[in-house]
């Protein structure tokens, strides 16, 4: 058959509180287990077009829910019972956030130049030139996608 592959929708992006574009592309299926039962998934990749954000999505071919998610960073999400619900505990994100330089600097504020080598997998933003380039900062250097 001619089944679609590939499909570009407008959805809407809670967080951003907007109509978004995004593509989603079929990457598969698979039998998930999840919550003591079997699911029967198929796998969608999405591409945000606004944001850059990629995500992989496995939905329950039957009731359309979805099963699991996989995000930027290593972050998952899964489907499960209220008793799983019930143990989460809050995360500390510092570390997701903040990086250790061991370089401390006393006046932040005098900094006038900074040469910086990193290679960061930001989530939620294209990294682009014009994007890094911002009312009092200035990007020169290489982006590699």
């Amino acid at each position: 058959g001619s089944e679609i592959q590939k499909k570009r929708y407008k959805t809407l992006e809670v967080m951003d509180a907007e109509i978004q574009e995004s593509t989603y592309t079929k990457a598969g299926a698979e039998d998930l287990e999840l919550a003591g039962k079997t699911y029967n998934a198929i796998i969608l990749e999405q591409l945000n077009h606004k944001t850059g954000l990629k995500v992989k999505w496995w939905i329950d071919t039957e009731t359309r829910r979805m099963l699991k998610a996989d995000l930027p960073n290593g972050r998952k999400i899964y489907l499960t019972d209220r008793s799983v619900v019930d143990r989460i505990k809050l995360a500390k994100v510092d570390d997701n956030l903040f990086v250790k330089v061991d370089v401390a600097i006393a006046d932040v504020q005098a900094i006038s130049y900074m040469k910086v080598k990193a290679s960061v997998e930001p989530t939620g933003l294209w990294v682009t030139r014009e994007g890094l380039n911002i009312t009092g900062q200035r990007f020169t250097g290489t982006i590699n996608d």
